[in-house]
């Protein structure tokens, strides 16, 4: 594969596509030697390893400042170690935004009502659970990450290579489009 990219950090709010994108990547770019990660898996692995079993809190009450930028130096090693990854986070586009050699995916999702229907469906939960759980959950992480790193907007489109907006884009053409722009 002929390109400037090495690797690829992909992230989007709550049911925007952006574990699905990252799970139709696979099967293309795992077969050439690509490791895949999901930084949610990684913060619920240090969680485990802190003896913090309340997984469906927000991170932003589990875990500490310093385990939260070590778990965010974590996957910037990861980047520029020379291997190729696929990682997919809240924040891994933001955490990738000054290394030159990762493509930054941003997944978006404007309308609130359609990302509710997906979680719905996803979680198994009514319509006001998910819309309250998912703007707890942004505002609680939003809250915290400004805590740590400054007053950012972590899914500023400037901080990104490619913006796909899934309203109208589908699986199949987001991992296309990604691959596309990974491969010029």
């Amino acid at each position: 594969m002929n390109t400037q990219y090495k690797n690829i950090a992909i992230s989007g709010r709550v049911a925007v596509g952006s574990t699905t994108l990252m799970r139709y990547l696979r099967p293309k770019l795992e077969p050439e030697g690509f490791t895949f990660m999901s930084t949610g898996t990684m913060m619920r692995e240090i969680m485990a390893e802190q003896g913090k079993v309340d997984l469906h809190n927000p991170i932003a009450e589990i875990l500490s400042e310093e385990t939260h930028i070590q778990a965010e130096k974590r996957v910037q090693n990861m980047l520029g170690s020379g291997g190729t990854y696929v990682i997919e986070g809240w924040l891994a586009g933001f955490t990738a935004r000054d290394i030159d050699h990762t493509l930054k995916v941003l997944v978006i999702l404007p309308d609130i009502d359609e990302r509710v229907k997906r979680f719905m469906a996803r979680e198994k939960v009514s319509a006001e659970r998910a819309k309250a759980y998912i703007e707890q959950r942004e505002a609680d992480n939003e809250a915290f990450w400004k805590k740590v790193y400054g007053d950012y907007d972590f899914w500023d489109p400037t901080y990104f290579d490619l913006v796909i907006d899934t309203t109208h884009v589908g699986k199949e053409e987001a991992r296309d489009r990604v691959l596309e722009a990974f491969s010029s």
